[in-house]
């Protein structure tokens, strides 16, 4: 026998965080204090959490009531689409982020994810393209 849990989240009033400070599109945020947590955090584990459990309703619920609490909460739902490798999805919530500039960051970052899978590894971000290099055989014959 197997048994059904159900977990919803109705409103972000349930969640006693302190909202994070917001930064400009591109601006680091300073590392979190040790033992300090916010309610970005709390959306994410949930959201990852449905994610993996293929519960696709509570993942948008909570992904609706997560974007009413930020504004930059596009990119930690793409992210979580993503590391749980629904890519048709992290699209879809891609889609609905209105800064161009994330937009395409996140749009470039899903099709440079893919092709990596597709074995583009020269699109990795820890590897740049390199000249090659001068063989033997390739350099001109200056002897006479």
């Amino acid at each position: 026998m197997t048994a059904t849990h159900r977990f919803e989240v109705r409103s972000s009033s349930h969640i006693s965080l302190p909202v994070r400070a917001r930064y400009a599109f591109g601006v680091p945020r300073p590392p979190t204090i040790l033992g300090v947590h916010y309610k970005d955090e709390a959306f994410g584990k949930i959201l990852r959490a449905s994610i993996h459990a293929r519960d696709v309703q509570v993942a948008n619920n909570t992904a609706g009531i997560w974007s009413k609490t930020s504004d930059n909460v596009g990119s930690g739902v793409v992210d979580s689409w993503r590391v749980e490798g629904r890519t048709e999805k992290a699209i879809d919530g891609a889609r609905r982020i209105e800064d161009p500039d994330l937009l395409i960051s996140e749009l470039f970052g899903i099709a440079r994810d893919l092709l990596n899978e597709a074995g583009a590894d020269l699109l990795k971000p820890d590897r740049s393209p390199q000249k090659p290099r001068a063989t033997a055989s390739s350099r001109p014959n200056t002897c006479t």
